[in-house]
């Protein structure tokens, strides 16, 4: 989320606060409810490069770090 906007520390408070609730109740909050346009584009961003380097380490095209 760093990548995508500087957070401070109630920032981050409230992101795992939402995360925790999202873990606990059948509702899903958004973690950052008023990011930009922008903002939201560049976390997309970050979650489509995340999963596809999840996707190739299962492949086992990514090696675990000596």
């Amino acid at each position: 989320m760093a990548d995508v906007r500087p957070l401070a520390v109630d920032d981050a408070d409230s992101i795992i606060r939402t995360f925790h609730f999202n873990l606990h109740n059948n509702e899903e909050k958004p973690l950052v409810p008023d990011l930009t346009a922008e903002e939201k584009e560049k976390f997309a961003k970050a979650e489509r490069e995340l999963a596809d380097e999840k996707a190739r380490f299962a492949d086992g095209e990514l090696g675990a770090v000596a």
